[in-house]
């Protein structure tokens, strides 16, 4: 098993362009389509580099995501 917490997140720099989507009301599929041209980190993503580095399995990640 695993001891502790490991945190799984999404990071979205905000630049000019996002900045003026947000304001604009742009729905949140565009500017998260855009933030992904631009090297968003997704959770899905987050999630792998984790299972990649061993410090997680996907069944550890299945369990704690049926909660």
């Amino acid at each position: 098993g695993y001891k502790g917490r490991a945190a799984v997140y999404e990071i979205l720099d905000i630049d000019d362009e996002l900045r003026a989507m947000i304001a604009g009301g742009q729905s949140l599929y565009e500017i998260k389509r855009v933030g992904l041209e631009k090297g968003m980190t997704t959770i899905h993503g987050s999630t792998l580099t984790k299972i990649r580095k061993g410090e997680t399995t996907i069944q550890e990640l299945i369990r704690v995501c049926a909660a």
